[in-house]
């Protein structure tokens, strides 16, 4: 399932070409690199202007964190000053976002989920990566060797599958169907997939839903 995640956050660096935003990075899990023009596009002075640098300086070392793995508790640690310094800004919760990808990258599932949720709450869902990152904390608690964060997994997912309100609607019944189909019920993956397919139809614009493209693939 988190190979099968990773894939959800590809959506992510789209959406910010698609914006018009500066791409610092996106490493394996989606984080945003270019959060740090998104915001500082808005704020150009005083405790904005210092929380964009930082982050950007957070981001930093995230990027060498990719590349020796040694180097993740140094990203936890520059995530953690980032929040203790700027929580009050609009970075505030993306400090988060970088201290459970660390927290995440060394094993520490149980504090990367709880530091991710924290995260959600903070940010609220008017931030347009918001529904990205809620159906990612679902789909790590499937993948981890914990019957109860499982369920609650599980259940989140569901509810995000079925939410109007989720802008990422067809990614969750995509994942949802995919999860009862790794689960073995073939019957109920594809009573979800039916409901993405006539909720998110096939067509030939740039609107299509990419995870109605790729059920389609599934079935083929």
């Amino acid at each position: 399932m988190i190979n099968q995640s990773s894939l959800m956050f590809d959506r992510v660096k789209n959406f910010i070409e698609q914006n018009g935003l500066l791409l610092v990075g996106i490493p394996v899990f989606g984080l945003m690199g270019g959060l740090g023009y998104y915001f500082y596009s808005s704020y150009s002075h005083g405790e904005q202007e210092r929380a964009q640098l930082a982050f950007s300086q957070t981001l930093g070392e995230f990027r060498h964190g990719e590349k020796n793995v040694e180097l993740w508790p140094n990203v936890e640690l520059a995530a953690k000053a980032g929040y203790r310094s700027y929580k009050s800004t609009t970075f505030g919760p993306y400090f988060l976002v970088v201290e459970s990808q660390a927290a995440l990258r060394q094993g520490n599932i149980h504090d990367g989920v709880k530091l991710l949720d924290e995260a959600l709450k903070l940010m609220g869902s008017r931030s347009p990566f918001y529904w990205l990152y809620k159906t990612k904390s679902a789909l790590i608690k499937l993948d981890v060797d914990d019957s109860a964060l499982q369920t609650e997994g599980f259940k989140e997912l569901e509810k995000l599958a079925y939410d109007k309100a989720n802008l990422q609607r067809d990614e969750a019944l995509y994942y949802l169907g995919d999860y009862y189909m790794n689960q073995g019920n073939k019957d109920k993956a594809l009573s979800v997939w039916q409901e993405l397919k006539k909720e998110f139809p096939v067509t030939n614009d740039s609107s299509a839903s990419p995870w109605t493209f790729r059920v389609d693939e599934k079935a083929e």
